[in-house]
């Protein structure tokens, strides 16, 4: 029996464990490596074997941010430390922030410039939120980067799992606002939730009990009520896999670890389902190669919740760079979620609305009991929550046709560059069209014919 004290340790010390074995191999092509069979030399960025990365570096940042509030969700403290481990090391295996994904990093570029060193006021925080929005919250960002820091929030609150949603989506919104990332980190956290409450905790488990729990999450669903309703990307991703054996039977050749989202969740859980010991998981997802640290990542959290802390292979945890930083913030989750933790409001209801008025798509997060008028033409994509202070004042104007989602950002690719990011665009508006637009020339429309993506992270 697997008790949930060891369901956390397994999950936070996973997240760190497959990190470390996916960095020596991120960027590598599949297959152009030797197999990865134990932690080894890390030539990226030249570190000893068993360093983690930025992945657990953010997972720890978070949940250390949630012990030092007591369980009291804090976007300002978390949005500290991510800073403070960018500037400074904080919560990093070497003392210093050597990986860190470039949308991450534009991000928070603009937190700096947005708060100050004391408190800040809830109008700054709400402004800030506001330009990373408009800055952020399009289809060319949908990079990992807040998917593969998750754990903690399901973690401490999987006794209430609306809350868990509501702070799962709020977490990811400092760094990555699309719909598409909260979605994928609001299923993350359905899942783990779902693991900590089985009532009978046992590694060994039929694991197509928690693919069912998958197939009924609402993002993962197709509209049945609007068939004619583009279906959402993770609706899209799961719809073809009706049972866990069909999932189980897709091939690895057709499994993409690259750093966007929908990607790497799908990647973290083919080796999940497709193998019965953290071990074996673990191996197959970093020998996928490309961004092999943060679908490791995400892998580790999910199988380590499931398998516990004691089917972690001893050596692995033994063989872990700056163990000590990582034990003190587990113990600290461990002790937190021991002595119980606010469970706040049962009940948060929002409805999540993306609209294109424009050339770029804005993101309209609108309380259905504060303004239960639904806009005209949007397309819902999920029912999500966020705080008050960072919803629109009046209700968005849509146009008069639902404009379908990409089926995924072309020339989605990893990138480290430190050098800025650029993009070419226009500012003359879209108008209108009553003809929905080929998907062929979706982004064309939205984004305009050159671009360049962010990162994975």
């Amino acid at each position: 029996m697997t008790t949930t004290s060891s369901r956390i340790r397994g999950s936070l010390y996973g997240v760190a464990v497959v990190d470390a074995l996916g960095g020596p191999v991120e960027f590598c092509q599949r297959g152009s490596f030797p197999p990865v069979t134990d932690f080894r030399y890390n030539s990226n960025f030249g570190l000893s074997a068993g360093t983690w990365t930025d992945d657990t570096s953010m997972t720890l940042c978070l949940a250390q941010s949630l012990v030092d509030t007591n369980g009291e969700f804090n976007v300002l403290d978390q949005v500290k430390k991510y800073v403070k481990w960018w500037d400074e090391g904080y919560m990093s295996a070497t003392g210093t922030c050597f990986d860190i994904g470039n949308t991450t990093r534009q991000a928070l570029a603009t937190w700096k410039r947005c708060i100050k060193d004391g408190e800040s006021s809830e109008k700054e925080v709400s402004h800030c939120q506001k330009i990373i929005n408009k800055s952020l919250g399009r289809a060319i960002f949908c990079g990992n980067g807040s998917l593969m820091r998750t754990a903690p929030i399901p973690l401490i609150y999987h006794n209430s799992p609306s809350l868990a949603q509501h702070y799962a989506l709020l977490a990811s919104t400092p760094t990555h606002p699309h719909p598409t990332c909260l979605s994928a980190c609001q299923l993350y956290t359905h899942l783990i939730t779902h693991i900590l409450s089985l009532q009978h905790p046992n590694p060994n488990s039929d694991k197509s009990t928690l693919w069912t729990t998958l197939q009924n999450f609402p993002s993962t669903k197709p509209d049945t009520d609007n068939p004619s309703t583009h279906p959402s990307l993770l609706s899209a991703l799961f719809t073809p896999h009706p049972t866990l054996t069909t999932f189980q039977q897709k091939p690895s050749t057709e499994i993409k670890s690259s750093g966007y989202v929908i990607y790497t969740l799908e990647a973290a859980l083919w080796a999940f389902f497709t193998t019965e010991t953290f071990k074996e998981g673990a191996l197959k997802v970093v020998n996928l190669g490309n961004d092999a640290d943060t679908v490791g990542a995400v892998y580790g959290g999910l199988a380590g919740a499931w398998y516990g802390i004691d089917n972690i292979p001893e050596e692995w945890l033994d063989g872990l760079q700056a163990k000590n930083i990582v034990d003190d913030v587990v113990e600290g989750v461990v002790a937190l979620v021991e002595k119980g933790v606010y469970e706040g409001p049962k009940t948060y209801q929002f409805q999540a609305y993306l609209t294109y008025p424009y050339r770029f798509p804005k993101i309209h997060l609108i309380p259905a009991w504060i303004r239960p008028i639904t806009p005209r033409s949007s397309i819902p994509l999920s029912h999500h929550v966020i705080h008050p202070s960072l919803l629109p004042a009046n209700p968005p104007k849509t146009p008069d046709f639902p404009l379908p989602l990409p089926s995924h950002p072309h020339a989605l690719h990893k990138s480290r560059s430190k050098l800025p990011i650029k993009t070419t665009n226009t500012s003359k508006p879209i108008p209108h069209s009553p003809i929905p637009i080929p998907s062929k020339h979706l982004h064309n429309f939205l984004f305009g014919t050159r671009y360049f993506h962010s990162g994975g992270d």
